[in-house]
């Protein structure tokens, strides 16, 4: 019987000792492995899944014992394949690889978590972003809720994971992110409590890299959380959505806008608010023809008067303390700038 028929090439030189062979040709036999029914096929994406390549490796940890080892797999690739912050497409999911990968010179060894939510938020350029993460909830040992004398609101958290890119790394404290299905009526806001971005990061040794952001519950703002429709035709919840910025062939490109006034607005007290345009240069600008806008629930119960670049808005019913609106510009049927106003109590 041949003792190196798994051997390609065949070696030319035996030493009598099989272990100075298997290291010389360690990664050719793993090769061997991967051309067997115990490989597996996979997809790697990056980050934003825009670029993929297929490859063969071998998936362990298919059957589990518990349930949170059956989000978690183990996967063999080729030396220098493996990168964390990559999603493996397997078994009809996506799982985000995680961890500084190792290797035994034969094959590089990396643990696969199961991505189970998807975040999107909007970035400063009014881009909606997409990120599938691995999510862990963790509520500190509690009921869920946490009371004082004033109010009482959810104190769970999610542990999310995602990988490092340049739109991750942009995320910062107190951003706001609807964690619920897509359809809800009225979805869960958790805010950006916390960022781990040294523990997970290997950019430096060209290994990838992800992120652990901590997610603390938060309140549904009726407002400015919307619910929009992407290109693909799906509805989903973005927080503190803003309209992006026209880009039309014409001179609103080039100015910027202001609105000026007191975000509180007191109940019974009449207050005014007023628009500026300027330039490139910094020099205002007269002639732009535009609209005021406000969006609200309770339009009907806000008093407003407009006169060229200033508005006079009043509330007087006591029941809307607490609550909020926006006050918009709007040129060629675009939302260019908005403001925020808060119902308070008169004093």
């Amino acid at each position: 019987m041949k003792s190196w028929y798994l051997t390609t090439p065949s070696p030319n030189i035996v030493s009598g000792y099989e272990s100075d062979t298997i290291t010389e040709y360690a990664q050719s036999n793993f090769t061997d492995v991967l051309e067997t029914t115990f490989s597996d096929k996979v997809t790697i994406y990056n980050s934003d899944l825009s670029e993929f390549s297929i490859i063969n490796c071998v998936v362990q940890g298919n059957i589990s014992d518990t349930k949170e080892k059956s989000t978690e797999r183990t996967i063999l690739f080729p030396i220098g394949t493996s990168v964390a912050g990559k999603y493996v497409f397997f078994e009809g999911a996506y799982w985000l690889l995680i961890g500084y990968p190792g290797n035994n010179k034969s094959y590089e060894k990396i643990t696969a978590s199961l991505c189970n939510f998807k975040l999107r938020w909007q970035n400063h350029d009014g881009v909606i972003i997409e990120r599938l993460s691995h999510s862990e909830v963790f509520s500190r040992g509690s009921s869920g809720v946490s009371e004082n004398e004033t109010i009482a609101i959810g104190d769970d958290q999610y542990r999310l994971i995602l990988p490092i890119d340049e739109e991750v790394k942009l995320l910062k404290r107190d951003m706001r992110f609807p964690i619920d299905f897509d359809e809800a009526e009225t979805p869960d806001v958790y805010r950006l409590t916390n960022r781990k971005v040294v523990s997970g990061n290997y950019q430096d040794s060209n290994k990838g890299g992800t992120i652990i952001f901590t997610m603390s519950y938060d309140a549904f703002n009726k407002t400015t959380d919307k619910l929009i429709t992407l290109d693909n035709g799906k509805e989903v919840w973005i927080c503190d959505y803003f309209s992006p910025s026209p880009t039309p062939p014409d001179e609103t490109t080039d100015l910027s806008v202001s609105i000026s006034g007191n975000t509180n607005l007191k109940i019974g007290y009449e207050r005014m608010y007023t628009v500026s345009f300027k330039d490139l240069d910094g020099s205002v600008v007269d002639d732009v023809e535009f609209e005021w806008n406000i969006t609200s629930d309770f339009s009907d119960k806000i008093n407003q008067t407009a006169d060229g670049n200033k508005i006079k808005l009043k509330v007087e019913d006591d029941s809307l303390i607490g609550e909020s609106f926006l006050v918009s510009i709007i040129v060629s049927g675009v939302v260019i700038s908005e403001l925020t106003i808060n119902i308070v109590e008169g004093f």
